[in-house]
């Protein structure tokens, strides 16, 4: 599409750098000139990512000292990310023009209810992911008859750009290791095992900050536990998995959910520990009581 020079942002408004895909809606420079099927281009102005980068805002949680200077000290937590996304469409007549307004109208609009994929390219890094919903109204402005502005803000619950690319390891339970593995444990430890060198994986998170990762047990499983072995924590279950039952465990909502519906979170073990993926390597290990069945970790390198 060549639409003429008057109705192009000039090179100092916009980022050539960014592209921004959200809701199946995509703006930036990974569209080139190609723009969408009403062959509207959609563009992030310079400067027009807002608070993607850098953290969050901080959950401070210190209590001041009655008739004292300062405060009793406490942990720290982040709080959800809100990201504000501005930039230009430019359409090439004004029909075009009022159903892109139409469009990003929708963006993340049309169930309140449910989170929404938004993906963020930039040069020299992978591809990160967020899930996010919307934050405050979407706005339109500053309409010629053929381009306008557009300003969206979402918000991510969850504080973590996670990489678009997902890591897998499976692993399966060793034949010398049958019983699992008695927690709390202290690091460095062994495990005697025989048999399958599959029992045991690394999980590398390449990111900046610790990412949580979502297991899938699938048996024949007998109180299965994996455990991470770099953290010195382990989560297990007392459980039977039959063939063709799977058990699916987030580690980031804490859940343990039998075929597809069934809370199990009972069947978790006293000593059990949700532990998350740190920086770097993450030695695995997976033991069950019986059985041959599997355990698929699931995870993305994690950035704040």
């Amino acid at each position: 599409m060549a639409l003429p020079l008057l109705y192009r942002p000039t090179p100092a408004t916009i980022d050539t750098d960014i592209g921004v895909t959200l809701d199946g809606w995509t703006a930036g420079t990974h569209q080139s000139d190609v723009g969408d099927s009403a062959a509207t281009e959609w563009w992030i102005i310079e400067d027009g990512l807002k608070d993607w980068n850098g953290t969050p805002d901080v959950r401070l949680n210190g209590i001041d000292r009655p008739l004292d200077h300062g405060q009793f000290d406490a942990a720290s937590f982040y709080g959800s990310r809100v990201v504000t996304i501005n930039g230009v469409a430019i359409c090439p007549d004004k029909t075009s023009a009022l159903l892109a307004m139409d469009v990003i109208s929708s963006v993340a609009a049309w169930d309140p209810s449910r989170l929404y994929l938004m993906q963020v390219s930039e040069p020299g890094r992978p591809t990160r992911r967020a899930m996010v919903r919307l934050n405050t109204a979407t706005k339109v402005g500053g309409f010629n008859g053929i381009s306008f502005d557009f300003q969206l803000q979402v918000k991510a619950p969850d504080p973590r750009k996670y990489d678009d690319t997902e890591s897998t390891i499976v692993l399966q339970p060793p034949t010398g290791a049958a019983g699992g593995i008695t927690v709390p444990v202290t690091v460095p430890f062994s495990i005697s095992t025989v048999g399958l060198s599959t029992s045991a994986g690394t999980a590398v998170n390449n990111g900046t900050f610790p990412s949580r990762p979502v297991v899938t047990f699938a048996g024949p499983l007998v109180d299965p536990v994996l455990a991470n072995l770099t953290a010195g924590k382990a989560l297990g279950m007392t459980i039977t998995l039959a063939a063709g039952d799977t058990l699916v465990a987030d580690f980031d909502r804490r859940t343990l959910i039998l075929n597809g519906s069934a809370s199990r979170a009972t069947a978790l073990t006293t000593t059990s520990a949700w532990w998350e993926l740190g920086l770097g390597g993450n030695d695995l290990m997976l033991t069950a009581g019986g059985g041959d069945g599997t355990a698929t970790i699931r995870w993305r390198s994690a950035t704040i």
